[in-house]
């Protein structure tokens, strides 16, 4: 099953693909946290031939809701109704901050989505293969 990977963030959403197999993640792209970010998810989804979607819950790592959790709660809510699919809600603490220390924490396996991961906007990207990696960890 091929899974999308998702950081949310108030201005920019970082999306990751799997492999067909979803063993391992790729960073893929950066779509503007707008009214159109939906409709683009779910566009990309259908291109990719994506199945399911897992997403970095924002709360801090106590599970404290933070500033954003209600934007993303409503987000997911959105995302679900549209993609007519079940968002997984994952852990994501710690994964900006290794997509900008280039850590990769085992996606990074060769060239990861050439120069779409290499800008400071890759990082979001990055970001969210890290939490979909994660979540494809625990699976095997």
């Amino acid at each position: 099953m091929k899974y999308v990977g998702i950081d949310y963030g108030v201005k920019k959403i970082g999306l990751a693909f799997s492999d067909a197999d979803g063993k391992v993640a790729f960073p893929h792209s950066v779509v503007p946290n707008d009214s159109h970010a939906v409709g683009a998810i779910v566009g990309m989804m259908m291109q990719e031939d994506a199945e399911a979607i897992v997403a970095g819950d924002t709360r801090t790592e106590s599970g404290a809701p933070n500033e954003i959790t209600e934007a993303f709660t409503q987000f997911i809510d959105v995302l679900e109704r549209v993609a007519s699919t079940p968002v997984t809600v994952v852990p994501e603490h710690g994964t900006s901050g290794a997509a900008r220390a280039g850590s990769g924490e085992g996606v990074a396996r060769g060239d990861i989505a050439g120069a779409r991961a290499t800008s400071d906007e890759g990082l979001d990207a990055r970001a969210a293969a890290l939490i979909l990696q994660r979540f494809l960890d625990t699976k095997k």
